[in-house]
């Protein structure tokens, strides 16, 4: 049930982000970064590939600077010019030639070169729709009609089509889009690639309705300003028109045969012109190439078409889960290869989409996937910690700090398993004395309240000192230091414990009166045990074996209420300063020969600075191997007599 809310929380955080993508999507929200992000797909299609060259249907007449270094000012040339290039280009089988040039004003060799269209009867002139270079009006979205400035009438009238040849950037100077058609008091005026297309193309009459241009069979998505999307990548790269200078045209110095059944734009290129605009291949683009590019776009049968803002959706919707299942069901390596492979599929399908005229989202989509993996790792990876920070807390109750983290460890690495180390380690055991008597005259519930009270105070004890309280036996505790983790001066440690578990069991009778006066009996031992994980595959524990183990066990068995015994070993790995009483030798269960075993008063902090001189440091001078008198220690303590079975 954890794993499917979690699951259920992690789809959430999923679906959130994917709501926020398409929200961000309908508002135009980082339409700078989308329109980049798309544009990548015309910078690819312009680097040549090693096929080389393809031919297209379109070419261009410039003026260059060689056309102007020749001929002088293009605002000095007469008409008789562009008769001359229009008869060579009639005479050299050009389809279509159309000009991007505005011939407004009457000039000297109008009559010729009026003449030259009318005999050509494929010529396509140029207006410029006034309203919008003004900044008079001209929202092409409001359906308002546009005024126009053309051609002398007597050019215009020789003409076989007069379109506009208006291009409007974008907010960040790039033209991605062409007016298929503007209206006019006449009518609707088509751009000079569109009315181009249609005289190559025969077309009797092109139709544009709200949301397409049909020329000639050929369907042209169109948005609300009835502008298409210019395919850069059919005039660009390997599709890159054939240019020939206006001047070589003009003098006869170029093989014209090339421009045989092609559709001819003439147009300014030359810099000091300045008519280039940035397009989305990133390279600046003449004017009469972004016209040549629509005409292409037409002929070709390549119009580009963006995905609705519906499929967007449900694309950014099956990301956010696509990110989802990465994250919340893989590892991370995996999940970041398989975030990569996504990304990679999608490009694909991106560019093969874009091969067939439709252009999918570059951005919100892949976006998406992107902020929904990080989204969701960054939750799965805050809820798994406080999941284990919770867990080891929960854990920590039942078996101490250190254990927990080391199982834990274990769990992520899949070491988990049955087996232990052999280490060096103290062992301290503490049990109740008198507890029997009390369990059988206590109610059981009151017996739990008793016996936690005197348990916190030894578990306190033993945390403070660094021990690890190993399990509980009823009426008894059991605490090891150096295991599983490292604990310099254990043994010392463990003494201290033993202490101070027997200072607070006598405050907290005075604390709480309800409480029954008990006694701690501690036995210590140290030496080498087995400390790892016990039991079987589907119960484990972890726990300290081995033969000192035992013996801690038996010593404490034999210990006085309010006394702490440690055996010989445990003496020797104590500091000097330390204050105890030898106790002698004892006979344990379990064991062929008898023990010493010492009564620790004081160690080595709680022992005064000034002492009785030539004491030695481990007091052992008031040896009681019988019944002695009480004696005092040098700390001031009184050290009851022990009662004892001692091996002559």
């Amino acid at each position: 049930m954890h794993e499917l809310g979690h699951g259920a929380k992690g789809i959430g955080v999923a679906l959130c982000v994917a709501l926020l993508a398409v929200v961000a999507s309908y508002a135009g929200l980082f339409r700078g970064m989308q329109v980049g992000a798309t544009d990548f797909l015309f910078q690819a299609a312009a680097m040549p590939t090693s096929s080389g060259p393809e031919p297209t249907s379109v070419a261009v007449v410039a003026i260059d600077d060689q056309s102007l270094a020749d001929l002088g000012k293009m605002s000095e040339w007469p008409r008789s010019y562009y008769a001359v290039v229009t008869r060579s280009l009639k005479d050299a089988g050009a389809s279509v030639i159309a000009y991007d040039l505005l011939f407004a004003e009457e000039a000297e060799g109008d009559e010729e070169f009026a003449a030259a269209i009318a005999l050509a009867g494929n010529v396509v002139l140029s207006e410029v729709e006034t309203t919008l270079l003004a900044g008079t009006g001209g929202d092409l979205s409001t359906g308002a009609l546009s005024v126009f400035e053309s051609a002398t009438s007597a050019l215009a009238t020789a003409a076989a089509e007069n379109a506009h040849a208006n291009a409007f950037p974008d907010s960040d100077g790039v033209i991605r889009r062409v007016p298929a058609a503007i209206p006019s008091q006449d009518g609707m005026v088509p751009a000079l690639g569109v009315a181009a297309a249609a005289l190559h193309r025969g077309a009797d009459e092109t139709f544009l309705s709200a949301d397409s241009l049909v020329c000639d069979g050929t369907m042209v998505p169109v948005d609300s300003t009835r502008s298409m999307i210019v395919n850069y990548a059919r005039v660009s790269g390997d599709f890159t028109p054939s240019t020939v200078s206006f001047a070589d045209v003009l003098r006869g110095n170029c093989d014209l045969s090339f421009l045989r059944d092609k559709v001819v734009f003439i147009g300014a290129t030359a810099v000091g012109l300045q008519d280039a605009y940035w397009s989305p291949s990133g390279r600046l683009t003449s004017g009469v190439a972004i016209h040549a590019a629509v005409a292409e776009t037409i002929i070709s049968g390549n119009p580009l078409r963006r995905s609705g803002a519906l499929p967007v959706a449900f694309v950014c919707l099956g990301m956010a889960l696509l990110a989802w299942l990465l994250a919340s069901r893989f590892g991370t390596g995996r999940a970041v290869l398989g975030l990569g492979v996504s990304l990679a599929v999608y490009a694909g399908v991106v560019f093969a989409a874009f091969d067939n005229g439709l252009l999918l989202d570059m951005f919100y989509a892949p976006g998406t996937l992107v902020a929904t993996f990080a989204t969701v790792s960054v939750y799965s990876s805050t809820t798994e910690r406080m999941r284990r920070r919770k867990l080891a807390s929960t854990f920590g109750r039942f078996v101490s700090a250190p254990v927990a983290a080391q199982i834990m460890a274990a769990i992520e690495t899949g070491a988990l398993s049955l087996g232990g180390s052999q280490r060096h380690a103290s062992v301290l055991f503490a049990d109740m004395r008198g507890f029997t008597p009390l369990a059988a005259k206590t109610e059981p519930h009151e017996l739990i309240r008793i016996v936690n009270a005197y348990l916190k105070v030894a578990v306190e004890a033993v945390n403070d000192e660094g021990g690890v309280v190993n399990k509980f036996g009823g009426d008894s505790i059991m605490a090891v230091w150096n295991a599983p983790t490292d604990c310099p001066n254990h043994t010392l440690r463990a003494v201290r414990a033993g202490l101070a578990m027997q200072r607070r069991v006598e405050l907290l009778a005075q604390v709480d009166p309800s409480l029954p006066s008990l006694r701690f009996g501690v036995g210590i031992n140290c030496g080498e045990v087995v400390a790892g994980t016990l039991g079987a595959e589907e119960r484990l524990e972890y726990s300290v074996i081995g033969d000192a183990v035992n013996v801690a066990a038996r010593v404490t068995a034999i210990t006085d209420g309010g006394s702490v015994w440690i055996t010989e070993s445990a003496m020797e790995a104590l500091p000097e300063g330390c204050e105890m009483r030898d106790l002698g030798y004892h006979s344990l269960k379990g064991k062929d020969q008898p023990l010493r075993l010492f009564e620790v008063a004081a160690v080595a902090e709680e022992c005064p600075t000034q002492g009785t001189a030539g004491q030695h440091t481990r007091d052992m001078s008031r040896r009681d191997n019988s019944k002695d008198k009480p004696s005092h220690g040098p700390c001031g303590r009184r050290l009851a007599p022990v009662a004892m079975t001692r091996q002559q």
